[in-house]
C-alpha cells in the first residue's frame, strides 16, 4: 500500500493545518488527537502524520495561537480546593478518620503501621499527610 501523499508544499500544508486547528478549536482550546481524526477536514492528514511532519501537538496549537489541556495554567484555587484552604487558615479542625471508625469498631490501641507523607495542598502550601492503619479485632 502507498502512503498517501499531499499535492500541497510543507508551508501550504502546515498553513492548512493551523488554519484547521482554529476551525475546531474551543474556547481557545486545540482539539485532542483523537477530535482532530475524528473531525478535521477530509483533504488534511491524520495527527500521526502531522505530528510526524511538524512535531508536538501542544508546539503546533501554540503555533496556532492555542492552548492545550495541559498547557492549561491556573491562577489559584478554586471551588472546593478554596473552601479548604480558608477553613485550614481560619483554624479549622483537620480530618481524623480514625475517631470515627473507633466508635464503632473493636479497634486495637495502637496503630499497626505509620507513613508520613509531605506533600502541597491545592492551593500550594505546604502540608504533612499522616496515614495510620489500624488492626481491627
Amino acid at each position: 500500500m502507498r502512503p498517501t501523499t499531499f499535492d500541497q508544499s510543507r508551508a501550504d500544508l502546515h498553513a492548512a493545518i493551523l488554519a484547521e486547528l482554529r476551525r475546531l478549536a474551543t474556547g481557545g482550546r486545540a482539539p485532542t488527537i483523537t477530535a482532530w481524526d475524528a473531525r478535521k477536514a477530509d483533504h488534511l492528514p491524520s495527527a500521526s502524520y502531522v505530528r510526524k511532519l511538524f512535531g508536538a501537538w501542544t508546539k503546533l496549537a501554540q503555533a496556532a495561537g492555542l492552548h492545550t489541556q495541559a498547557t492549561i495554567v491556573r491562577s489559584g484555587p478554586t471551588g472546593l480546593a478554596t473552601e479548604i484552604d480558608q477553613h485550614i487558615a481560619n483554624g479549622g479542625a483537620l480530618a481524623s478518620w480514625m475517631e470515627r471508625y473507633a466508635v464503632g469498631l473493636p479497634v486495637l490501641d495502637q496503630p499497626t503501621r505509620t507513613e508520613v507523607v509531605d506533600g502541597h495542598t491545592v492551593g500550594g502550601q505546604p502540608c504533612r499527610i499522616i496515614r495510620e492503619y489500624w488492626m481491627v479485632r
